[in-house]
């Protein structure tokens, strides 16, 4: 057995080789009361003041011969010494086997504790997990417990983080469930408070159209009765004049010279019938909302962000100009404000601008050329798209907007929105071009009698027709006389129209890649549209192309049959007849006795 020493403050023994006490990492020399008493042993003198200098507690000694002699020393056996160490080994591994035993029937329990453990709740559960990992941690064990714990250690400690793991995958869970419901709340939300401002803008937008159109019907039976007084007076004056006009029908539609008179007086009743329109809609709206919260219009320009106004939804755009009057000192005739990239119309209500509780305009200045009649008239005979910088006022001149049509169909767009929802300006647009069917509204592109106007004018119109219209098969037989690619704005129910399909295919064959995927298979249609290009074989379906009858009526076009497969037998007896036809009617131009000659001289 190897010799050991014994730690004098924990009572354990320790191996003679080591400095240090494995147990309580005490110094040997403290530890040790051996070695602790050979440190305090006071120094001795040299050996040769040793033999002057007798001890002070020296006995007298008895003479060498009459001294007691030690035993001799007696060796042990080695088979003596190998039995002990042969015990000890036993010793060794039955305490060894015995440590393993008992560990082993505490991996059972644990293990019997983990399952009982997965039944518990959350807290329960974590509270008996600390305490297993209090019980097995390595530290709290010494010797060869210490191997045993810290294998059964890391198993409850892998319990833990997977409990671990899993409660914060819980948590995170449930925070992406709370805010995904937080998120639907809120989408919700807008979408309630979009529709309720998409139904009081609709409601806004068809009073106003209710007092235009009784407005103009008014002006057009004042116009009438004018129109007959002053009839009546020519008759008084001149009866035989008038009986020579009778029966002459005057086109409505007949463009009349426009003067700058005209314009002006027009300019004048519109200012009035604007301000009428904006008193009415400032009592309608204070009757509706009468307690209103205030909210946040925040005003930029070219430069960045330039005014924050608290103002009330109820409010007008004009009345919010009339704000950035007085703060900016800047005529409100002279401001054009600006939702994204559309204009804001003065008659407008905040509240049906503002979306949430905030809202951002853009502010354009207006030159002060652009805001006056005369100055702009000026201007504007140069270039229609001087009227896309006009005033607000100007831009609601149907006088003005008549002469900007006459250049160019685009200056509907930058009409006042009430212009742009004029019927009698849409067909006036309309007649120009065909595109403007884009910059219309949507009740008007469901409008029959214009879209089928549009798409007479140019059968690209056919694109900005509303769904409807774009299955209305009249429409779209009107926009087929002009060209077959105006089958792909159709829609999916006229592809599958065979009747309509037919006479497209008949003006053009490569309208086959239009027709629905069993029109593509059928074989009259099929033929119908190579017979026009044989080029369209490409859009036929696989089954109409390996039918035979589409070979046999096809046979002799090597354009078709080339997209049939290299085993097909018409496609073989096509190209041997074209072999035949041109190559086998070939003759050489010299006889075989001329040929015979030309080789004896070589």
């Amino acid at each position: 057995m190897a010799p050991k020493w014994e730690c004098s403050k924990c009572l354990e023994d320790n191996s003679d080789s080591e400095e240090l006490c494995q147990w309580c990492d005490t110094v040997r020399d403290e530890a040790d009361p051996l070695r602790r008493d050979k440190c305090e042993r006071p120094k001795q003198p040299p050996k040769d003041e040793r033999r002057k200098q007798p001890p002070k507690d020296a006995r007298p000694q008895p003479p060498k011969d009459e001294r007691p002699q030690q035993p001799p020393k007696v060796e042990r056996p080695k088979q003596l010494q190998e039995d002990e160490r042969e015990r000890e080994r036993i010793e060794q591994a039955e305490q060894e086997q015995e440590l393993e035993e008992m560990w082993a029937r505490r991996r059972v329990r644990l293990m019997q504790e983990l399952a009982q453990v997965d039944g518990y709740g959350p807290e329960q559960r974590r509270s008996r997990l600390r305490a297993l990992q209090l019980e097995l941690h390595p530290d709290k064990h010494r010797g060869g417990d210490q191997r045993f714990a810290q294998e059964m250690f890391l198993l409850v400690q892998g319990r833990w983080e997977e409990d671990e793991r899993a409660r914060k995958r819980r948590m995170e869970a449930q925070q992406q469930e709370a805010e995904a419901l937080a998120r639907q709340e809120e989408a919700l939300r807008r979408r309630q408070e979009a529709q309720r401002a998409a139904k009081a803008r609709e409601e806004a937008l068809q009073r106003q159209k209710e007092v235009e159109e009784a407005e103009q019907k008014s002006r057009w039976e004042a116009a009438k009765a004018k129109a007959e007084a002053e009839l009546q007076r020519e008759e008084e004056q001149s009866p035989e004049q008038g009986c020579q006009e009778e029966g002459v029908q005057l086109d409505e539609e007949e463009e009349q010279e426009i003067t700058l008179q005209d314009i002006k007086d027009e300019q004048l009743r519109i200012d009035e019938a604007r301000a009428r329109l904006a008193e009415s809609l400032r009592e309608e709206l204070q009757a509706r909302h009468r307690e209103d919260e205030p909210m946040q219009v925040n005003i930029s320009d070219i430069q960045g962000p330039l005014r924050s106004i608290w103002a009330e939804r109820r409010w007008l755009v004009a009345d919010l100009k009339k704000q950035l009057e007085k703060s900016e000192k800047l005529p409100a005739l002279r401001q054009r404000l600006l939702l994204g990239d559309q204009d804001v119309d003065d008659l407008q209500s905040l509240w049906d601008l503002a979306g949430g509780n905030a809202l951002n305009l853009v502010l354009v200045v207006c030159m002060d050329k652009h805001c006056k009649i005369e100055p702009f008239m000026a201007a504007f005979s140069g270039s229609w798209r001087i009227l896309q910088s006009a005033a607000a006022p100007i831009r609601a001149n149907s006088k003005i907007l008549k002469l900007a049509l006459s250049q160019d169909w685009r200056a509907l767009s930058s009409a006042s929105p009430a212009l742009r929802a004029d019927y009698a300006m849409a067909r006036r647009a309309v007649r120009c071009s065909g595109l403007a069917l884009e910059i219309l509204p949507l009740e008007m592109r469901n409008d029959r009698a214009l879209v089928l106007q549009a798409v007479q004018q140019t059968w690209k119109a056919l694109k900005f027709a509303s769904l409807r219209l774009r299955g209305d098969k009249e429409v779209v037989l009107e926009a087929l006389r002009q060209d077959a690619a105006c089958l792909d704005f159709a829609a999916q129910k006229l592809r599958k129209d065979k009747a309509l399909m037919l006479r497209a295919v008949r003006c053009e064959g490569m309208a086959l890649r239009f027709c629905s995927a069993e029109l593509r298979g059928d074989l009259e249609v099929v033929v119908e549209a190579l017979k026009q290009n044989d080029k369209a074989i490409v859009h036929a379906a696989p089954e109409a192309r390996s039918d035979p009858k589409l070979h046999a009526a096809m046979r002799g076009n090597s354009e078709v049959l080339r997209f049939l497969g290299f085993d097909s037998n018409d496609r073989v007896n096509t190209e041997q007849q074209l072999f035949d036809t041109y190559m086998g009617s070939w003759t050489s131009p010299y006889d075989a006795e001329s040929i015979a000659a030309a080789l004896r001289r070589r």
